[in-house]
């Protein structure tokens, strides 16, 4: 459904944001985008929605291309997207919100269908229509923005760090719907910090590094071995034989390893290495000297 091939974006025609990025996604998928902050993942999300130029490549949805297809077009096409940050307009009401989203389609009947198909989801809009976006929790602001990309009925939905800011409850909550989109149609493109949700609700998964793929493979492949994972975040930040190898000679160095690691460990995925390790009843430390350990092996 989706194909994009070598793309590259540049700031100001000069700032390299994007190297040559290809991949696709098919009909109801759901893929995941994972990789450290500053990698280019929400760039390449603009990108696909036509919201930055792009300097070279192709992008290709359902046969047509629409490398430079308007974003309002690409919309009418069954793109949408949810953006980091939800983009809400704070002052008016979530009705009002609401009602931008079918902009696209002018038919009462298909408006209404609409309407009540994300009230289904998302029911404490329906309670909060004449409450204005801006004083909305933050959890009820992320269901608005999605459910306002939904109103257009996407065969493409977009999705930039939907878990911003939320509490991980919340979070699951949210994640909890994405398979409901799917049974509705709508292949998943999501973007996420909360890594181990990503990989769970996803069929496959791209590893993104300053700009570009650096790693293709099943969601599950990577969950299970997060090797590669653990190499994209921290990359050359830290020596990762050596405090693993001492941790590993009894001396108590793995407190110090995790102190030193929180202020060179991306949050994204200290997050997800927290919540596995929650979910597995293990210590985070011992987790993460797991996924090092393995990394130190390989690299000697």
């Amino acid at each position: 459904m989706l194909d994009v091939a070598d793309l590259r974006v540049s700031y100001a025609g000069e700032v390299p944001a994007l190297h040559g990025v290809s991949l696709t996604v098919g009909e109801g998928e759901a893929v995941a985008l994972v990789g450290a902050n500053g990698a280019g993942k929400t760039t390449l999300l603009k990108a696909l929605a036509g919201l930055v130029e792009v300097a070279d490549g192709g992008i290709t949805f359902r046969g047509r291309t629409i490398t430079r297809l308007p974003a309002d077009e690409r919309v009418g096409l069954g793109i949408a997207l949810v953006p980091e940050g939800r983009r809400l307009f704070g002052r008016l009401r979530v009705r009002e919100n609401l009602t931008l989203g079918t902009y696209t389609n002018k038919d009462p009947a298909h408006r209404a269908g609409r309407l009540g198909f994300v009230y289904s989801l998302f029911p404490i809009l329906r309670e909060r229509a004449e409450q204005r976006a801006g004083t909305l929790s933050g959890g009820e602001q992320q269901m608005l923005a999605m459910a306002r990309a939904l109103l257009v009925k996407p065969k493409l939905l977009l999705l930039d760090e939907m878990s911003q800011g939320l509490a991980p409850t919340v979070v699951q909550q949210l994640f909890q719907r994405i398979d409901l989109f799917r049974q509705q149609g709508t292949a998943v493109f999501l973007v996420e910090q909360f890594v181990d949700s990503a990989l769970a609700v996803a069929d496959r998964a791209y590893v993104f590094e300053q700009g570009t793929i650096a790693h293709e493979a099943p969601a599950a492949l990577l969950r299970r071995d997060q090797t590669v994972l653990a190499s994209s975040y921290l990359g050359t930040a830290i020596d990762v034989k050596a405090p693993v190898l001492a941790a590993a000679g009894g001396d108590g160095t793995s407190g110090r390893l995790m102190e030193d690691l929180t202020f060179k460990l991306p949050a994204e995925i200290k997050r997800a290495l927290e919540e596995k390790a929650d979910r597995e009843g293990r210590r985070t430390e011992d987790l993460l000297l797991e996924v090092l350990g393995t990394s130190a092996k390989e690299a000697s």
